[in-house]
């Protein structure tokens, strides 16, 4: 197998971050106790804990460190406190979280010593629940000498509701998501829901659960399903949904997880394009073959599948050393049958589908990945969310996995793939600099069956300076073997904002982003936050393609604790760049986004995946 220079160079540099890290088991296996640094508690936080300090008529134990813990002391708030703006009476329709479901969770509970580590990773443990918005444990002044308690504070969202999230742009409704649920049955965080999307050619409706503990243990599981059908006929063109289930590593000091699961994705793709009289149309392609405008619609079937079993074996608790072994099955399956059924030829079909398509490809085989990171983060506020402790794992992360599959094993290809991952945190008081790296590549016995990507990139979140922060982030990704003829795309709501729904397409991608956002403030005990950005970004195949787009805009944050963590936000977007008649680009002057999944521009965090990027939200 030959590995071309470029790559080699890549891997022993990813390789080489990985073995700093993982080489002394001595030092993992006698690191001291992990500790958090971070800010102090934000102002709706803080006065959530005077309060409940002034109810209980309690006083924070200031040197817990080692005492005995003789109890534990639940305080779940209410949806609609009297603080909120709501009468108390709807709590009536509201599961609150069962005392014992939330002291399950404790790593520090009764009968134990307490530890400022353990009440910490407690606290992170539940902020993870998406029944929960605000989580405070901390400890309390006991009666008897050398003894001491905790306190646990948590704040439910609502959870008999319509989950919901859309894409508004320039008042033309781009996605939809409604989701009628019950967040916490009984009290007992179990989620059972049902779902509606709609995307400008879809309908798609489906059902889900999910138990984050199963009969107490901690085995977690989750199920869903949907039927996907054509909004302009009605007629069934595929379905998606899973059943995963498994232990995770639920603490620092957790030796064995493991887990297994399948996920299905059965659809026709179709890209979608502004129409000139509004609303959306399908995207028109141009074979690159023939002088005339073919004008061949954006139109093909998916087929994905994923089914992973792995074990974990964890090393350490401050410095940590994970093992996994496993076996995964990859299926991806692309066909334009549709364009065939229109009237094309089979030679325009062929020529679509090498060209415009990603490369069919299924993999199936074992894989072992090898894990280095450190339990120390820094807690902070006002960044993903507004007003609400976030928790930021500090120090150096370091992943390499190595997988195969064979033709022997119905693999499309014989191949060893490799991916080395590392990133670097650093605290910058009460924001945060991050810097990543990824190299994957897949080795095959003919050099032209090979597939390589390379990408990296950078997160600054400055401190808070008389009320406001800047916050870049920005990156890139050279696809430089593309045996599956991966495409990234820009536009839309996040990296590109202003320009249409993935106007922007091509193997590579250039990014950057730069907010200035202003510290929160509380009307009616809602949070809201403004926003003012700078977007920069290109997708393309050669440099001679590079031609970086830009936009700038302002726009407003808003969280809700009664409802749930992340924010929702409303842009306004202004493309810089004008679009080229002559490449069919057509976009306005001026682009509003409305929607309620989180900030624009995800958090990055390492991915195994060979092809996944940290770089854009699953979505995209």
């Amino acid at each position: 197998m030959r590995l071309p220079q470029r790559a080699r160079t890549w891997l022993w540099l990813a390789v080489s971050l990985v073995n700093v890290q993982l080489v002394d088991f001595k030092a993992i296996a006698a690191a001291p106790p992990a500790t958090s640094k971070g800010s102090a508690l934000s102002t709706y936080e803080q006065e959530t804990l005077t309060a409940a300090l002034e109810a209980r008529g309690a006083e924070l134990e200031p040197s817990p460190e080692g005492k005995w813990v003789e109890g534990v002391d639940v305080e779940a708030l209410e949806v609609f406190e009297p603080r909120d703006p709501a009468p108390g009476w709807l709590n009536v329709f509201h599961s609150r979280s069962r005392d014992a479901i939330v002291e399950q969770e404790l790593l520090c509970g009764t009968g134990k010593r307490y530890s400022a580590k353990f009440a910490d990773e407690s606290a992170r443990n539940l902020r993870l629940r998406r029944q929960l918005s605000l989580v405070l444990v901390v400890p309390i002044r006991s009666k008897h000498p050398g003894r001491v308690r905790v306190l646990v504070i948590t704040k439910d969202v609502w959870s008999m509701r319509l989950n919901s999230d859309y894409r508004l742009k320039n008042g033309v409704m781009e996605y939809l998501l409604l989701q009628p649920s019950e967040e916490n049955l009984l009290g007992m965080h179990v989620r059972l829901s049902g779902q509606y999307i709609y995307d400008p050619f879809l309908n798609i409706l489906g059902v889900s659960a999910a138990w984050p503990r199963l009969g107490g243990s901690r085995i977690s599981a989750l199920a869903s399903a949907s039927i996907i059908t054509r909004r302009e006929t009605g007629q069934v063109e595929g379905s998606a949904g899973g059943f995963t289930f498994g232990q995770p590593l639920y603490a620092s000091t957790a030796k064995w997880a493991w887990g297994s699961g399948v996920v299905w994705d059965i659809r026709t793709q179709r890209r979608a394009a502004l129409a000139p009289g509004g609303g959306f149309m399908v995207r028109r392609f141009d074979l690159p073959s023939t002088p005339e405008k073919d004008q061949l619609p954006y139109e093909y079937l998916s087929r994905q599948v994923d089914w992973q079993t792995a074990v974990t074996r964890s090393f350490g608790s401050h410095r940590k050393f994970d093992i996994t072994l496993g076996a995964e099955l990859a299926l991806r399956r692309y066909h334009a049958y549709s364009l065939r059924e229109q009237g094309y030829s089979a030679a325009q079909v062929a020529e679509f589908e090498q060209v415009a398509l990603e490369r069919s490809d299924a993999r199936m085989g074992p894989f072992v990945q090898i894990e280095s990171y450190t339990n120390r983060f820094t807690t902070l506020h006002d960044v993903e969310t507004l007003g609400l402790t976030e928790d930021i794992r500090l120090g150096p992360v370091a992943v390499l996995k190595v997988y195969s599959g064979a033709r022997a094993a119905q693999s499309t290809r014989d191949l060893i793939g490799i991916t080395a991952s590392a990133s670097h945190t650093s605290a910058l008081g009460t924001g945060y600099f991050r810097a990543w790296g990824q190299q994957s590549v897949e080795l095959t016995p003919e050099h032209k069956d090979t597939d390589g990507i390379v990408q990296g990139g950078v997160r600054v979140v400055t401190p808070q300076i008389y009320g406001m922060r800047l916050v870049y982030d920005g990156g890139a990704i050279n696809h430089y073997e593309n045996y599956r003829n991966i495409r990234f795309s820009l536009g839309g709501d996040t990296r590109l904002r202003g320009y249409p729904s993935q106007q922007f397409v091509g193997r590579n991608l250039v990014v950057s982003n730069l907010e200035l956002r202003t510290r929160p403030l509380k009307l009616l005990n809602v949070l809201f936050g403004l926003v003012g950005f700078y977007d920069v970004g290109s997708a393309y195949d050669d440099r001679s393609d590079l031609h970086p787009k830009q936009s700038l805009g302002i726009g407003a944050r808003a969280t809700a604790p009664q409802l749930q963590r992340v924010v929702g936000r409303l842009d306004v977007a202004f493309p810089i760049s004008r679009p080229d008649p002559l490449l069919g680009e057509r976009w306005g002057g001026v682009d509003i986004i409305m929607t309620l999944n989180g900030q624009a521009f995800p958090f990055p965090a390492l991915r195994s995946s060979a092809t996944a990027t940290p770089l854009l939200a699953p979505t995209e």
